[in-house]
């Protein structure tokens, strides 16, 4: 959890209240830009990698489509 903070810190100020402030689509944007990441842990894939050799789904196609609802 802690690092998951860190990287949320890259992105988002402190002083920021993120139910206000922050729009939906700057939370996809830094989800997007976080699991865009290499990951050592993944043998230096990203999430998105690992994700669609696992399933076969590409999720970038998915997360277009969860902004438009």
């Amino acid at each position: 959890m802690r690092m998951l903070t860190v990287y949320y810190a890259n992105f988002f100020q402190k002083q920021w209240n993120l139910l206000t402030v922050v729009t939906i689509k700057q939370v996809f944007d830094a989800v997007d830009k976080l699991n865009s990441r290499p990951r050592k842990f993944l043998d230096f894939k990203t999430p998105y990698e690992v994700f669609e050799k696992l399933t076969g789904i590409n999720i970038r196609n998915l997360m277009g489509y969860a902004l438009m609802t």
